[in-house]
Order: C-alpha cells, then sequence, then structure tokens
C-alpha cells in the first residue's frame, strides 16, 4: 500500500541543471503547514524519459510558529538568495583566502 507523503502537491515549475537533472519547485501542505519544496529530480541514462525523485530536498514551511512567534522562513530565505546573486557579481570562482578543506 502507498504511503501518503502529502496532503496536498501542486507543482509551480522547473529549472534543468545538468541534461539529466532537474530541480522541482511545489507548493505542499502536510500537517497543517504549507511549505515550499524544492526537490532534485533525475533520469537515468537508461531511461532518459522517467524522471525519479532525488533523495535530496528542502522542505520550507511558508509560515510556522517558533517560540510563540509566527515565522515566515520561506521569505527569509528568498531574501537571503536575492542577497547571494547580488554578491555573486564580485565573488571571485578561486580565492585561496576563503578555502574550505575536509578531512
Amino acid at each position: 500500500m502507498a504511503r501518503k507523503i502529502w496532503a496536498n502537491h501542486k507543482p509551480v515549475g522547473e529549472v534543468h541543471t545538468e541534461p539529466r537533472k532537474k530541480i522541482m519547485v511545489a507548493l505542499v501542505a502536510r500537517a497543517g503547514v504549507k511549505s515550499v519544496l524544492v526537490q532534485e529530480w533525475y533520469a537515468t541514462l537508461a531511461d532518459p524519459d522517467l524522471w525519479k525523485p532525488s533523495p535530496r530536498f528542502l522542505d520550507l514551511p511558508i509560515t510556522i510558529p517558533l517560540h510563540g512567534v509566527v515565522q515566515t522562513p520561506a521569505e527569509s530565505l528568498v531574501e537571503l538568495i536575492d542577497k547571494a546573486l547580488t554578491l555573486s557579481d564580485d565573488f571571485a570562482l578561486d580565492d585561496p583566502d576563503n578555502y574550505v578543506y575536509r578531512r
């Protein structure tokens, strides 16, 4: 038996990031909370017409009560993305002073 993931799901649009990868944006609802879902989808070489959801996604509540106050994390994220796009004009593709390493 299939398991219900969303009480409502409405695709808004998609952006292809590679020939066989795309990011889909949708409005979703679950447990009385409306969210914006940003999810990566992929197609395989064996079946390029079948798009499958990746486990990589961001479920961002539009409004949610946090610490007794209604917060709007989706709006805040849009503001941060807009700021990042503005700063990207002067952002170097390679800067030794800002390398990030992993162990």
